[in-house]
C-alpha cells in the first residue's frame, strides 16, 4: 500500500486518479472535495471533508481536493491506496 501526504492550496489537486481504490483523510485544516474527470473550475461546488473521517474512494472515481481557507496554509490530507 502506498500512502502520500497532500498539502493542497486554494487550487484543485487530484487526490485519486481512478486507477486504484483509495482512502482519504483530512488530518489538518479544512478542505473540500469533488468528483470530476478533469480539473474542476475554481468555482465548482464541493463537499466539505469531515476532519479525521476515512473517506473510501473506489475505481474509477476521480477525486479532486483543495483547501477551503486562504488565511492559513495548514491543510493536510492523507491518501492511501487500498487493496
Amino acid at each position: 500500500m502506498n500512502t502520500k501526504e497532500l498539502r493542497p492550496g486554494e487550487a484543485w489537486v487530484q487526490a485519486c486518479d481512478g486507477s486504484k481504490n483509495m482512502l482519504l483523510q483530512l488530518v489538518s485544516g479544512t478542505a473540500g472535495f469533488c468528483i470530476s474527470n478533469t480539473a474542476p473550475a475554481q468555482d465548482m461546488p464541493y463537499h466539505p471533508m469531515p476532519p479525521d473521517a476515512l473517506i473510501p474512494v473506489t475505481t474509477p472515481t476521480k477525486v479532486w481536493v483543495r483547501s477551503t481557507r486562504s488565511y492559513k496554509k495548514d491543510t493536510v490530507i492523507i491518501a492511501s491506496e487500498t487493496e
